[in-house]
This record gives structure tokens, sequence and C-alpha cells, in this order.
């Protein structure tokens, strides 16, 4: 009932928000398109799939250029149309999937933290966090090293993920110019014991995640974003 039949997207009503703002929002598209079609454990069909890949590269390209260029309009315009892509039925319908980045970004309702800033921080610890942990996701993230993030191939999945991974926390660093960790923002771990069952919704874990997470597995992430 709260979706709009349309959206007038006018990019030059953006022209004002911040650099910090554009790079947090922007971040979050990216967060959406991971959590809910493109590091999940369902099926995968191709269209929707490629167009969310696409969506991630394009983002991956646009968003530092509006960061950079408040008021190009071009970079604004195809920064509304992917935030609109970015949750539509088209990109989302038949998955079924629990939203791991979203359970886990519990710091922007707790800390008075920019969402998206809260899932920059997380998502590289999260990525780092399930590969030392299950190999296998090691050649989706590689994927998403080479399609998304444009790395050179190192010749392995492993590596590839690794590297992938690598690039994003640069990306976030270097390009998006938004801290890495809870500690540049003179933030503790005296509440992630709270935290970590906020995010398995007060069960002991997300049985549906990309790679379940249990209480102990969010609180081990949350003391990575340190």
């Amino acid at each position: 009932m709260l979706r709009p039949r349309a959206s007038f997207l006018d990019p030059t009503n953006t022209f004002s928000v911040s650099p910090k703002q554009t790079a947090c929002g922007g971040f979050d598209i990216m967060a959406h398109l991971f959590d809910m079609n493109y590091f999940v454990n369902s099926d995968k069909y191709p269209l929707q799939f490629n167009v969310v890949e696409t969506l991630l590269r394009t983002v991956r390209q646009q968003l530092p250029i509006a960061v950079e260029e408040p008021e190009n309009y071009s970079a604004r315009a195809t920064m509304l149309w992917a935030a609109s892509w970015a949750l539509n039925s088209f990109c989302t319908s038949g998955y079924k999937t629990q939203a791991q980045l979203h359970a886990l970004e519990q710091f922007s309702s707790t800390y008075d933290m920019t969402h998206g800033l809260a899932l920059a921080i997380i998502t590289p610890k999260w990525m780092t966090y399930l590969l030392n942990k299950d190999e296998t996701v090691a050649g989706d993230f590689a994927r998403f090293g080479l399609n998304v993030m444009g790395i050179q191939d190192q010749g392995d999945d492993m590596a590839n993920a690794k590297a992938g991974i690598e690039a994003l926390q640069n990306f976030i660093k270097d390009e998006l110019h938004l801290p890495t960790t809870l500690s540049e923002m003179n933030i503790t771990d005296e509440k992630f014991d709270k935290l970590k069952v906020k995010a398995c919704y007060g069960q002991d874990s997300l049985p549906r995640a990309y790679r379940p997470l249990s209480q102990e597995d969010c609180l081990n992430i949350y003391k990575m974003c340190l």
C-alpha cells in the first residue's frame, strides 16, 4: 500500500544534498541490492540477477561522481533511477531470503548514525567474516569483485574474493570518504550484547540469510567493526 504507482524524480532537487549524505544514500542502494537480490540463499534467475549486477556496477561508477560533483545532472539522475530499481518488484520478485545486512544494521537506531553509513561500516566486515567461516561464498564474492568492483583477475575465487572485499573497503574510504570503523566515531562495544539480539529479531539466529547468522556470529561481526 505504501509503494507509489509512479515516481516523478527531478535530479535538481538533490543538488543540495551534502556529499556525506549522498554517499550514505548511495551505499544504501547497494546494500538493498546485496540483501534482496545479489547475495541470497536462493535460486538466481539470470535476467533479474544480471540486471541487479548492472545496477550495482552503475552505482559504483556514478556515486563517486555525484559525491564530488553535486550538480552533475547525469550522475544525480542515475542515482535516483538506481534507487527506484533497487527495491522495485522486478528485482525482488521470487527471492525468499532474509536481509542480513539490514538486520545487522542496528547502529543507526542505537547511536543516531546515518543508516547508509552504518551499512558501509558493516558490509566489508560481514563479507570478510563469512569468507573466513564458509569458503563456499568465495565464488559469489569473486564475481562481485570482478564484475562490480572491477578488480584484476587474481587467478582463483578465494584470491578474487579477498581482492573484491579490499576494493569495496577502499571504495568506501577513498571515493565515498566515509568512516570505515566504529572507533572513528568514538563508539565502543558496550551495547553489542543487546544489538546481537535485535539483529536476530529476538530469535537465536537468521536462518534464511545468505548464510545463516547466529547471535554469536552477529556479535563477532560487530567486534570486527570496531
